[in-house]
């Protein structure tokens, strides 16, 4: 058995103790021996030169792509107008990584993917992926600095803070600052072994105040619990030049949420809720809405949970006749769901005068 010296398949780099049998498997184009006195002994590095091949070919493609589009051919889209064949190769290549990692389109607006264009524009041929590791570690720590050295350099910001649980139950509080830059996450903690006090609310406003800077702290918005309030009393006492104002998303879900407990309104509420769910609830009965509404949905999501019950009142008066024909048809007596008691109160909701009243 007979050996020789050979280069590592996948590091690039001349390795002096490395050895590789004199077969023909195809093994050993992966696999080398780091000691020669141990021929028995393989190191495999398929990963790595599987990846290399891969980035290489990725390359190549590339490439081949761009060279065979240099002609200016202009395509035109949906909206009309016109692009050279080679630059709607290179958006070809754009949608096509949006679609596979599940990116929200809204994120192609943004700024900074604009100029991540530009400057991968200007750099030319041969820029490297990022690594996982350098976007959640080295670039994330730059980044992070970056955005308070903004922070410090914008005069008048406003503070938001917002209580949650996740799914585990956790209780956490983030804060976030809304400036002319837009809003920018500054801090986050749990909160799960923690009373939420007026004190220990205060207390964390406090501190992302003296981190970001007193001068440049206009305005905290917050919810109108009863301990936020406490804590935007505690706040006026000590800083005087800054509101504490309430949340007007969480105002107008009050406000809907008194609506909705009146008399007049919460009958009518609760039998469109009850008519949604049976809808909703069963396969039959939900294809035959969307078939008589022409694909169109009841339910329409809203901010808040009240918003959506007022949103689904003003669907359901849009649909009105497309349900009652519905409801009168020979499918629905088909339906398995006809004589049921749900069925039949659904029945009764959508051909009531006073309920087609009251959702008008």
């Amino acid at each position: 058995m007979t050996s020789k010296n050979s280069t590592s398949p996948s590091m690039g780099s001349t390795v002096s103790d490395a050895h590789k049998r004199n077969s023909d498997d195809i093994c050993w184009e992966y696999g080398f021996c780091p000691d020669k006195n141990k021929m028995n002994t393989v190191k495999w590095e398929i990963k790595k030169k599987a990846k290399l091949e891969h980035d290489m070919a990725l390359r190549s493609e590339a490439l081949q792509v761009l060279n065979n589009s240099v002609e200016i051919e202009e395509i035109e889209d949906s909206l009309g107008s016109k692009a050279p064949k080679r630059i709607l190769e290179c958006y070809k290549f754009i949608s096509r990584w949006t679609y596979k990692t599940a990116i929200p389109f809204h994120a192609l607006e943004d700024d900074s993917f604009k100029m991540m264009l530009e400057v991968v524009g200007q750099f030319g041929t041969g820029l490297q992926p990022l690594t996982r590791y350098s976007l959640s570690d080295p670039l994330l720590k730059h980044e992070v600095e970056r955005t308070k050295s903004l922070l410090k350099k914008t005069k008048k910001n406003g503070e938001r803070l917002d209580a949650w649980s996740d799914r585990k139950r956790k209780s956490i509080m983030n804060l976030c600052v809304n400036s002319r830059m837009g809003t920018v996450f500054i801090s986050s903690t749990e909160c799960s072994n923690e009373s939420h006090t007026n004190q220990y609310i205060y207390d964390y406003v406090e501190s992302c105040i003296q981190q970001v800077g007193l001068d440049h702290v206009v305005q905290v918005v917050n919810d109108n619990a009863t301990n936020n309030m406490g804590a935007a009393k505690l706040l006026q006492e000590k800083r005087p030049t800054i509101f504490w104002t309430s949340c007007a998303t969480h105002t107008i879900n009050l406000m809907l949420e008194g609506i909705g407990g009146l008399p007049r309104f919460k009958k009518v509420l609760d039998q469109a809720k009850k008519l949604t769910i049976f809808i909703y609830a069963h396969h039959k009965t939900f294809a035959m809405m969307r078939n008589y509404t022409k694909k169109r949905e009841i339910i329409q999501p809203g901010v808040t949970r009240f918003a959506s019950a007022f949103l689904a009142l003003q669907s359901l008066s849009k649909k009105k006749e497309q349900l009652k024909n519905m409801f009168s048809s020979n499918e629905w007596e088909e339906c398995k769901t006809f004589g049921t008691p749900k069925g039949r109160a659904s029945y009764g909701t959508v051909t009531s005068l006073q309920f087609r009243a009251g959702v008008t």
